[in-house]
This record gives structure tokens, C-alpha cells and sequence, in this order.
């Protein structure tokens, strides 16, 4: 019994050893696991401290840079301030030069307005081919299409001017001649009477009821561009002025051209020196048309057509006269601007000025005398004689203070009574010249 005890107990001693082993066995298998997953764990850890010390070092780049910049901005915000100053300063220059460039521009537009005076005449060609050419019992004079050709050309110089407004002075010489041309027209209607066929009466009234639409789109073409502020495009006003003139050229193809008797070819009603005379010898240059005015004045009886006259009928003399009126107010104006001192610091300046305004005055002066002694002019004579007489001796006056000016300008810019004899003869033009506007303008 006794050896049957021990050998259940050694078996159930194998039994636990067994037991044990195979714990053990578990537990090294166990441990193995967790080993393996020790090692990954040390290699994660090396990994993420790896990373910490790049982020780290990162970090630290990061905040240098950042520190670089905002020294950086701390310089570009001074740098600013200094550019902001360097601005306003710059602004105040531009604003300065603005105004400057205003004022030179106003100045530019005075002297340009005078120097326009002297631009060449359009050069007149009336065709000469069997369709145009004038006849004894023509409807139209030859001197009404040149009026008008002289107005549109007129107005499309205006239309080009800085000013747009000067379209309307334009346009009111256009209608004017105009007019004329329709008056002939009337008047070739009453002389043909009932020698005029239908056909032709039709005509004739077609190319009339064109004339006056034609005419009436242009007026609305030039009031649309002086009123447009420079934005309306001129080729509006140029695609008028020539729907005009395609119904003037077709009257005249219907009614021919007329040329009065003694009507030489120099057909342009006046005209103007086509620049301003040097001023070393102006006073020899305005002499003939002294003596011719002198000579005029004594032989007031003499044939106006004769050689040398300058006579316009009335139409045109208020046309020339008030677009001569604006040349010299505007010179006038140049001249009163270089006696203040503001824009001239030579006297040859000064002489030239006056120079052009005598210029002018004494052309006005040649062509008033002549158109005086027309049958048509002859109403203004008297009163007109009296004014032209006054102009002349203001010429005279501005003649006197040239030659002072040029034997001393600085004397004459220094002495405050010179200056103001200039500037009241010069006033006394102006004054005279807008009467003989009035005068010739009194029955309209």
C-alpha cells in the first residue's frame, strides 16, 4: 500500500511538473511576444524622438526667421515713412507742375488763336469742266461759293481747335453764305419765271429742300461738338460739312455759276499775310498800305473794282471784321500779359507782339476803306472814316512805343507811364475795332 502511495504521488508530481512545463513553455512564448513588442516600442520611441528633434529643430529655424522678418519689417516700416514723406512731397511737386502746365497751356491757347491769323488762305479752285464753269446768265455769283468755301474751311480748323466752342462763330459764316447762295438762287427763279421747265423746277426744288436739311444737320452737328466737351470725334462734323457741300455742288450743277463783269480770277474776297512781318523792317513793309489808305481817302470817287481793292460786300465784312475783332482781342491779350511781365523777357517779344497787332489793324483798316467806297458800303462811310481814322492813329501810338521799346526795353519794362500808354492804345483798338463791328452789324 505503501508503494502504491508513491506512485500516485509521483505521478501526480508528474502531472504538476508537466503542468509546469507547459506554464513555462507559455511563459516563454510570452515573454518572446513581448520582447518582440519591446523592441518595437524602443524603435518607435527612437523614431518619434528622431522626429521631435527635427520638429525642435525646426521650431528653433522657424523662430530665427521669424525674428529676422520682424527685424525686417520693423526696417521696411521705416523705409515707408520715408517713402510716404518722399510721396507727399512728390505729389506737391505734380501739383505744382499742374497748374504751371494749365497755365502755359491757357497761354498756348491764346498765342495759337493769334498765330492762326496768319495760317495761309485756302487756296480757292473753282472747276473749270463744262458743268461748272461760269456763265453770263449763271444763277449763283462766283463770289458766294467762294464765301462758302472759305467758311467751311473755317469750320473745320475750329473743329480741330482746343477749343470746340469756335465751331459756333464758324457755322454762323457758313449760314451767312449760306443764305447768299439761296438769295441768288431766289433770284435766278424770278428771272427764268416761266422759261423754266417742270423737270427743271423739280430739280431745282430737290436740290433746295437738301441745301436747307443738310444745312440744318450740320448746325446740329456743331452745337452737338462745342457743346461735347472734346468728346464728340470731329469726323461727325466732317461727314456733315460734306453732305453740305455735295448739295451745294449739286445746286450749282442745276442753276450754273455766275461772273460778274470785271470779276477778275483772284476770286478770295481778301486777303491776309500768311505770317507775321519780320520786325526789322515792318515800317517799311506797312508804308504802301499807309500811302494806299491815304491815296484811298482822296480818290473816294474811284472805281472800287479797280486794281489793288480789297472791297467785300456787307456779308462778308461782318464775317471778316468779327473774326479779325477776336484776332486782335487775343493778341491784345498776349501783349497785356508780357507788359505785366509774366510771360515775355526780351523786348524783340514785345515788338513782335505789337507788330501783329498792327498787322492786322492795318488790314482791317485797307479792306474797311475799300468796302466803304462800295455802292453797298457807302452808308457806313462817314461814321466808318471817323473810327478807321481813330485806329490809325492808335497805330501810330503803338508805332512811337515800338521804337522805344526797341532803342531800351528795359527802360520802357521799368517806366510804369509807358506801360499804360501802351495798354490804353492798345485798349483804344480793341475799343474802335468792336465799333465798326457794331457799325456794319446796326441794321440787322
Amino acid at each position: 500500500s505503501s508503494t502504491n502511495d508513491d506512485s500516485a504521488r509521483v505521478k501526480e508530481l508528474e502531472k504538476q511538473l508537466e503542468e509546469q512545463r507547459q506554464i513555462n513553455k507559455n511563459q516563454t512564448i510570452k515573454m518572446t511576444e513581448l520582447e518582440r513588442e519591446f523592441d518595437k516600442l524602443t524603435e518607435d520611441h527612437h523614431q518619434q524622438q528622431e522626429v521631435a528633434n527635427d520638429v525642435q529643430k525646426e521650431a528653433t529655424g522657424l523662430l530665427e526667421e521669424i525674428k529676422e522678418i520682424s527685424k525686417r519689417n520693423e526696417e521696411l516700416c521705416a523705409e515707408k515713412e520715408v517713402d510716404a514723406t518722399k510721396i507727399k512731397a512728390l505729389m506737391t511737386e505734380i501739383n505744382d507742375w499742374k497748374n504751371k502746365y494749365e497755365k502755359i497751356r491757357i497761354e498756348l491757347r491764346n498765342l495759337k488763336a493769334t498765330s492762326s491769323f496768319y495760317k495761309e488762305a485756302p487756296k480757292v479752285d473753282i472747276v473749270k469742266d463744262n458743268s461748272l464753269a461760269p456763265t453770263p446768265d449763271g444763277g449763283i455769283e462766283e463770289t458766294k461759293i467762294v464765301s462758302y468755301q472759305v467758311a467751311i474751311d473755317d469750320l473745320l480748323r475750329s473743329g480741330r481747335s482746343d477749343d470746340p466752342t469756335n465751331v459756333l462763330m464758324a457755322m454762323k459764316s457758313i449760314v451767312l453764305a449760306c443764305k447768299g447762295i439761296t438769295e441768288e438762287v431766289d433770284n435766278y427763279e424770278q428771272r427764268k419765271g416761266a422759261y423754266t421747265s417742270a423737270e427743271d423746277k423739280s430739280n431745282l426744288d430737290t436740290c433746295k429742300a437738301r441745301l436747307s436739311a443738310t444745312l440744318k444737320n450740320l448746325m446740329t452737328a456743331a452745337k452737338n461738338h462745342a457743346t461735347g466737351y472734346g468728346i464728340s470725334p470731329v469726323s461727325l462734323l466732317d461727314a456733315s460739312a460734306g453732305h453740305l457741300t455735295a448739295a451745294v455742288v449739286d445746286l450749282v450743277k442745276v442753276v450754273k455759276l455766275r461772273r460778274e463783269r470785271g470779276q477778275n480770277n483772284n476770286l478770295s474776297p481778301y486777303t491776309i499775310p500768311s505770317e507775321p512781318l519780320p520786325t526789322n523792317n515792318f515800317s517799311s513793309e506797312i508804308a504802301p498800305l499807309r500811302a494806299r489808305n491815304s491815296q484811298n481817302e482822296s480818290n473816294s470817287g474811284s472805281d472800287n473794282q479797280s486794281n489793288g481793292s480789297k472791297a467785300m460786300d456787307i456779308d462778308g465784312l461782318k464775317d471778316f471784321l468779327e473774326r479779325q475783332t477776336e484776332a486782335i482781342v487775343q493778341a491784345i491779350h498776349t501783349l497785356l500779359q508780357a507788359i505785366r511781365g509774366a510771360t515775355y523777357s526780351t523786348g524783340s517779344d514785345l515788338t513782335d507782339n505789337i507788330n501783329t497787332i498792327t498787322t492786322i489793324v492795318l488790314t482791317v483798316i485797307q479792306v474797311c476803306h475799300d468796302s466803304f467806297k462800295s455802292s453797298a458800303g457807302a452808308i457806313y462811310q462817314t461814321e466808318g472814316d471817323i473810327i478807321l481814322k481813330e485806329l490809325e492813329n492808335n497805330v501810330d501810338k503803338l508805332e512811337e512805343m515800338k521804337d522805344l521799346i526797341a532803342k531800351d526795353s528795359m527802360d520802357f519794362m521799368s517806366n510804369r507811364v509807358s506801360k499804360q500808354r501802351l495798354a490804353g492804345a492798345s485798349f483804344e483798338i480793341a475799343k474802335f475795332t468792336k465799333e465798326l463791328v457794331s457799325l456794319v452789324k446796326k441794321d440787322d
